[in-house]
């Protein structure tokens, strides 16, 4: 369980385009930032539920925003 589920990292299938990363996120929830690869996102919601709409989706792993470093904002 991450230490905030409303603050997490997906990371998105690497042939997917930055563009489909980025609106499947964004369908999630809002973007905090993006990682120094294009297919890893970071993603915050107050709404319950997040890793699972980010998973639905299309992200193959959905990690603890907090304790990622591959993100910056």
């Amino acid at each position: 369980m991450p230490n905030d589920p409303h603050r997490l990292t997906a990371v998105y299938p690497p042939w997917w385009s930055a563009a489909e990363g980025l609106v499947a996120a964004s369908r999630a929830g809002s973007i905090g930032a993006i990682g120094g690869l294009p297919f890893v996102v970071a993603v915050h919601s107050e709404d319950s539920g997040l890793a699972a709409r980010l998973r639905a989706g299309g992200a193959v792993f959905v990690l603890d925003g907090s304790s990622f470093m591959f993100c910056s904002g």
